[in-house]
């Protein structure tokens, strides 16, 4: 592959100063995810600084607003790290454990052509959603694989250039870093 054929567009009009390496692309996603993150924090915390200030006011209580806002925080964070000494789990880590499911055969032959055209074969797992509506998504696992879901439909209703295109569509959301922020979100 040459550099010029791991750039990708970035706006519709498709002008050559407007491509962006694949890294440079995966860079900027993982600065918009700190960033919503960092603003969602923000939010959370103003919420909550309000809702002390309501209650105290509501309860008359003597105490220092700022005091209440803390301690609220406080037994957040300790009730996170008790249930996680206790054996909470973390987002995600009991899929890794998930059984293998049985997959057609086809969506398995259209997602190892998508793979080897990407060159991420050994990064992903398939399984298939029993419905015959056409749909894919993908998440991130904490290993830094991913699980591809793919329903039935797809199988079923498409030629094996269009199977292959959407796990190719898939395989870009990967790249890009995308699924980061699906996992998240879900």
């Amino acid at each position: 592959f040459s550099k010029q054929s791991l750039r990708m567009p970035i706006e519709i009009n498709m002008r050559e100063d407007f491509y962006m390496d694949i890294y440079d692309r995966m860079s900027r996603n993982r600065k918009r995810l700190v960033l919503a993150a960092a603003a969602f924090c923000l939010a959370l915390m103003a919420f909550s600084g309000l809702v002390v200030i309501l209650l105290r006011e509501v309860f008359r209580v003597p105490l220092d607003p700022w005091l209440l806002w803390a301690m609220f925080w406080l037994l957040c964070l300790l009730y996170v790290l008790i249930r996680y000494a206790l054996g909470g789990m973390w987002v995600l880590k009991g899929i890794k454990i998930l059984p293998s499911w049985k997959v057609d055969r086809r969506l398995e032959d259209a997602l190892m052509a998508a793979c080897l055209a990407s060159g991420s074969a050994d990064r992903m797992r398939l399984f298939e959603i029993p419905d015959d509506d056409i749909n894919s998504f993908s998440l991130s696992l904490p290993d830094g694989t991913f699980a591809l879901f793919a329903t039935s439909g797809i199988a079923s209703k498409l030629p094996h250039d269009e199977r292959v295109a959407v796990f190719a569509h898939e395989i870009a959301h990967m790249q890009a870093g995308d699924t980061t922020i699906y996992t998240i979100m879900i």
